[in-house]
């Protein structure tokens, strides 16, 4: 009961949920033990909070109503005050009546009061709507309130639920910390949750949830227009999502995993350090290059994407895709598992981030949703980020096309950026390792290694516009080799300190499609070098380079070979 850390500028109180507004005092007490009033909005005319209820009953009938509801409309510009508590202990719970611990509105530009906190312990149920009956939305206004809390608890009907329900696109996220239930509900809602959890039942409808750790589950599910993601990149702390699910992750067509822009920050790459990071306005890398003359390096492995995307190169550029690493039993996806990079800022010569990182591993994937790690696009003369990172393990695909579903191509832009990698392998069978730009024209090359420092690769598909694919040096082994839709497979270009080659070993077929090539041209020794790479002996004066044939002019260098 006191001013300190009380909402602020015209912004709704909170309690359960934030108050709508860009300064609502913080949520406060448990989803278990709700115990306090509601808090009250901001402004010379604001509202008060909701009141506090608790009763203990041997057998509780409810035909009427209880509410706990923020104060009525203010008059002039200002929040409204947030729902209160009701706290029901009882050994029978029934009735056809309500409870409400709804937020209040505000007036005007005024935010929404958040919802309060109900939560309700009994053993039998007769007859109340634990559903439709309890509600605890927040209060519409300039910005709307987030939804409060509703818990209940029996050991007699299944156990324990924690449910959210809002109203809709636009309310202010509700905070949770630890969560132990058996089922966490969220409709029309959205919360961000701020720590690991393990829950068996996972069900959103409409509903947005912003994960700060590790989520385990049974089962989870999202379906109309829910977005899952995990908190965004910063300059001092990496995040990504770890998801377990034991049985079934199901992404309805309008509902995604969303991870978009959430990874390192402009200028940043690896080890979240500006250090080898793209500048200027270049895009950043991952699995491909970004697009201009400072790009970052590429890093990771293309069969276990484990880092966020990077940056592009100045302050205005996209940010890089974030990263998911997803076990679970089957996967329905008819929606989008999504950590494409951002977009270069509109009005800036400004590159984009690029893709992130997504490994799945699943007994079955099905569905006809999409996977993508592509990279965003630089805005004017700003390059396109490279292409992240896909990985995908399967033993059962059910109706699922990997060659359509799964994209991680560079993003467009002055120059583009070029492919990331797609990694795909049944179960006892060998790996598909794919390389597609779409219909991005790219300057950028993808290098192709291991992380173990082998150069063995199982089947092989690259593919896309000018799409070049670097290969190490020394012996490169292959199950299979594709080149189609005008890739290009080179090897580095010699350099005064290194020689570089490019030994191809396959075991299957190799193709080269039309308009395709495999070019080491210009990629030799440098002006002035022989064998050895050596200046000793090489050509002098205006005449040409030997190896086969000699150079024309006086002074070629021997022939060697």
């Amino acid at each position: 009961n006191t001013t300190n850390g009380a909402s602020l500028n015209y912004s709704g109180g909170s309690y359960g949920g934030l108050g709508g507004g860009s300064s609502p005092n913080a949520a406060y007490d448990n989803y278990r033990e709700p115990v306090t009033p509601g808090a009250g909005g901001a402004g010379g005319s604001a509202s008060a909070g909701g009141g506090c209820v608790m009763i203990q009953a041997d057998t509780f009938v409810l035909a009427g109503a209880i509410r706990a509801d923020g104060g009525p409309r203010p008059g002039n510009i200002s929040g409204g005050g947030a729902g209160g508590s009701v706290r029901i202990e009882a050994e029978t719970l029934s009735g056809s009546g309500s409870i409400s611990v709804c937020g209040g509105a505000g007036y005007g530009s005024g935010g929404g009061g958040g919802g309060g906190r109900v939560a309700i312990y009994f053993e039998a149920l007769s007859g109340f709507d634990l559903t439709n009956a309890i509600t605890a939305t927040g209060g519409s206004g300039g910005s709307l309130g987030g939804a409060g809390t509703v818990y209940w608890e029996s050991s007699e009907v299944s156990g324990r639920e924690l449910r959210l329900a809002g109203n809709g696109s636009g309310t202010s996220l509700t905070p949770i910390g630890e969560i132990d239930v058996d089922r966490f509900v969220l409709v029309n809602s959205g919360v961000s949750v701020e720590t690991n959890v393990r829950i068996p039942e996972i069900a959103l409808t409409n509903a947005a949830v912003t994960f700060k750790g590790a989520v385990t589950a049974d089962n989870i599910w999202l379906t109309g227009t829910s977005v899952v993601t995990h908190v965004a990149c910063t300059t001092n702390q990496e995040y990504g999502l770890n998801l377990v699910v034991s049985n079934v992750l199901s992404i309805g067509s309008n509902s995604a995993i969303d991870l978009c822009g959430r990874g390192y920050l402009p200028t940043r790459t690896v080890g979240n350090t500006t250090n080898g990071g793209s500048t200027g306005s270049s895009g950043g890398s991952y699995g491909g290059i970004g697009g201009g003359s400072a790009a970052a390096g590429a890093y990771g492995d293309y069969r276990s994407p484990t880092n966020p995307g990077s940056g592009g190169g100045d302050s205005h550029a996209g940010t890089g895709g974030g990263r998911i690493n997803i076990h679970c039993g089957t996967l329905t996806l008819a929606g989008s598992i999504l950590a494409n990079g951002g977009n270069g800022t509109s009005g800036w010569n400004a590159g984009g981030g690029s893709g992130g990182g997504i490994r799945i591993e699943t007994h079955a994937l099905g569905g006809n949703g999409l996977i993508s790690a592509c990279g965003g696009n630089g805005n004017s003369s700003g390059g396109g980020g490279g292409g992240g990172r896909v990985a995908v393990y399967y033993e059962e695909l059910d109706g699922y096309n990997l060659t359509n579903g799964l994209l991680a191509a560079g993003g467009s832009g002055s120059s583009g950026g070029s492919a990331g990698t797609i990694y795909s392998r049944q179960t006892n069978e060998a790996g598909r390792l794919r390389l597609d730009n779409r219909a991005v024209i790219n300057s950028a090359k993808t290098p192709l290694w291991r992380d173990d420092g082998t150069n063995d690769f199982e089947e092989v598909s690259i593919r896309g516009t000018n799409l070049i694919v670097e290969l190490p040096t020394g012996t490169v082994s292959a199950a299979s080799l594709l080149l189609e839709g005008g890739a290009i497979l080179v090897h580095p270009a010699c350099t005064a300190n290194r020689e570089y080659s490019l030994n191809l070993f396959v075991h299957g077929p190799v193709t080269v499609a039309t308009n395709c090539a495999i070019d080491v041209s210009s990629r030799g020794y440098l002006p002035g070098r022989t064998l050895g790479n050596t200046t000793n002996g090489a050509s002098t004066g205006y005449s040409g380079g030997s190896y086969g044939g000699l150079g024309g002019g006086s002074t070629p260098n021997a022939v060697y070979g």
